[in-house]
C-alpha cells in the first residue's frame, strides 16, 4: 500500500483499500475473554455482545468481522495487513488502547466505529473505510491522544479517512439512528427519522445542500432523550430549492459531539420561492406557495437587524416602508419556528 502523508494535516491518504464483503452472522465465535489470531490470510466472524479485553492480531493477512456491539478495551499485535470490518448493524468501541505495531485497517461497512474516551496509545497508521454506501460512522473532536510511530517518525499523523471525510470519536455516541427518509409535500419537503438509545442526545440540525458539498443549517429539533423506546421525529422545509435538494441530519449530544447520518436526495420540480422585490423605498415580498406563521427581517451586511413583519400562516404577500435607509445592499430573511430562508440580496438607493 503506497504512503503519502501531510506532516501537520489530520487527514491523510494511505492508498485505497480494497475491502471486503460482509460476512453473514452466522457460525461466529462468542468469546468471553480475550483472544489470539495467530493463523495466516483466515477469517474470524465475532458475534458476541460481551466486552472484550484484547483482541491480539498476531497472523498476517486475516480479516475480522464484528456482527454486533463489541466492548473492546484494546487491539495489540505484531501481524500485518490484517482488517476489521464492522459489519451492517455492528458497532466497535474501542475503550483503552490502540495500539498494532503494523498496518490495520477498520472497515465500518455500513456499521459504527467509536474511540471512547479513555482511548489512547495509537501507534500505528489506522486506515478507516467506510464501503460504498455509508450509514453512519462516528464524527467527534479531532482527538488529542494520537502519536506518531516510535519506531517511525516518517509515518506522520495515524488516522486517515476514505471515501468520506469521518474523523474518529473522542467519547461514545449513544444515538442509533434506524432510518432517515425524505418525501415531497406539495411545495414542501418532509424529513422524518426514528431513533434509539437517545441517552446524551441533545439536538438534531437538519442540513441542506445544492450540490452535495455545501450545506448549510436550515432547522433545528431537540432531541426528545427518550432512552428506552424508539423516537420518531418529523420537520418540513418548506423552502427547498428547485431541483435536487441533499439533506443530512448532524446529531449533536449534550458534549457537543456529533454524527452525520446518510445524505438523502431528492428532485424538487418546483420549489416555494419567496421574491423580494424594492420599489421606491418600498420592500414587497411574495411566496409562491403556502408558509407557516413566522417573520420576515431586513438585516444590514452586518448582520443587524433593521426591520421586522410578522407573517401569519399561508399568508402570500406582505410589503413594509423601508424608508430612512442608507443607500446600499441588505438582506430580506424569512423566519419561522424551524428554519431561515434568505431571499437574493436587495439594493436600496437614495429615495
Amino acid at each position: 500500500m503506497e504512503r503519502t502523508h501531510n506532516r501537520g494535516a489530520y487527514l491523510i491518504s494511505w492508498g485505497k483499500i480494497e475491502l471486503p464483503a460482509a460476512r453473514p452472522c452466522s457460525g461466529c465465535i462468542s468469546p468471553s475473554s480475550s483472544f489470539t489470531v495467530s493463523t495466516n490470510n483466515d477469517t474470524v466472524c465475532i458475534s458476541t455482545t460481551d466486552s472484550i479485553p484484547t483482541i491480539t492480531l498476531n497472523g498476517n493477512g486475516n480479516v475480522v468481522f464484528i456482527c454486533n456491539t463489541l466492548n473492546l478495551g484494546s487491539i495489540d499485535g505484531f501481524g500485518t495487513d490484517n482488517k476489521i470490518v464492522i459489519n451492517p448493524g455492528g458497532k466497535l468501541i474501542i475503550n483503552t488502547d490502540f495500539s498494532p505495531y503494523q498496518n490495520l485497517n477498520i472497515i465500518a461497512d455500513y456499521g459504527q466505529l467509536n474511540l471512547a474516551a479513555g482511548a489512547s496509545n495509537f501507534y500505528a497508521p489506522i486506515v478507516v473505510s467506510n464501503g460504498s454506501i455509508p450509514k453512519k460512522l462516528a464524527v467527534c473532536k479531532t482527538p488529542s491522544a494520537f502519536y506518531t510511530n516510535p519506531f517511525n517518525t516518517n509515518w506522520g499523523p495515524l488516522v486517515t479517512v476514505t471515501d468520506n471525510c469521518v474523523n474518529l470519536c473522542t467519547s461514545q455516541l449513544p444515538l442509533d439512528l434506524l432510518s432517515f427518509t425524505v418525501k415531497e409535500n406539495k411545495n414542501s419537503v418532509q424529513l422524518l427519522w426514528v431513533t434509539s438509545n437517545e441517552v446524551q442526545t441533545d439536538r438534531f440540525n437538519i442540513e441542506r445542500s445544492g450540490n452535495g458539498r455545501d450545506y448549510i443549517t436550515v432547522g433545528t429539533l431537540k432531541s426528545k432523550n427518550i432512552p428506552t423506546t424508539t423516537t420518531h421525529y418529523s420537520f418540513e422545509d418548506n423552502l427547498p430549492l428547485e431541483g435536487n435538494n441533499y439533506y443530512r441530519l448532524k446529531c449533536i449530544d449534550i458534549d457537543a459531539n456529533y454524527s452525520f447520518s446518510t445524505v438523502q436526495t431528492i428532485n424538487v420540480k418546483q420549489s416555494n420561492k419567496m421574491i423580494t422585490t424594492v420599489s421606491d423605498s418600498q420592500v414587497r415580498v411574495r411566496f409562491s406557495g403556502s408558509v407557516l406563521s413566522g417573520q420576515l427581517r431586513l438585516v444590514d451586511m452586518q448582520g443587524r437587524i433593521l426591520k421586522q413583519v410578522p407573517i401569519q400562516k399561508d399568508q402570500l404577500q406582505v410589503t413594509f416602508n423601508g424608508s430612512g435607509l442608507s443607500p446600499g445592499h441588505y438582506v430580506v430573511q424569512f423566519i419561522n419556528e424551524h428554519q431561515v430562508a434568505y431571499s437574493s440580496l436587495v439594493t436600496f438607493t437614495q429615495y
